[in-house]
């Protein structure tokens, strides 16, 4: 992906993508119905039980916030004060990318394993 600065490198032109102004809406409808979902088919209640029984996956969840957020920094869609060498700022984006990619993975391993445990015991079995 070609940053804004990079564009300015090259000389290419900077000219708004004729689907800008539909993206915040789209995201917001996507958002909007992925909650109704969660409301309807009562969802939170998984939420609440993974978090009380300690399942959650927060550390690989921190861990793709983070990644993520400072890849955005990289390809200069967000300021956050880092300077790098713009002739790494794609590398640097792409691997943040893949870290937060993987750490995504790790805590879908995690919160499927706790439900595969929960599913394969008795009936009454405490522990964790």
């Amino acid at each position: 992906m070609i940053t804004q600065a990079d564009a300015v490198r090259a000389g290419l032109p900077l000219q708004p993508m004729w689907y800008k102004p539909a993206v915040a809406p789209i995201i917001c409808a996507l958002l909007a119905w992925s909650a109704s979902i969660i409301w309807r088919h009562r969802l939170g209640r998984y939420l609440v039980g993974l978090v009380r029984n300690g399942h959650y996956a927060l550390v690989p969840l921190v861990l793709a916030v983070v990644a993520s957020y400072f890849s955005a920094c990289a390809e200069g869609h967000v300021v956050c004060g880092i300077h790098a060498n713009p002739h790494h700022s794609q590398d640097w984006e792409e691997g943040l990318e893949l870290i937060a990619y993987v750490a995504l993975v790790f805590a879908q391993q995690r919160v499927f394993r706790s439900y595969a445990r929960a599913e394969a015991a008795p009936a009454g079995a405490v522990g964790p």
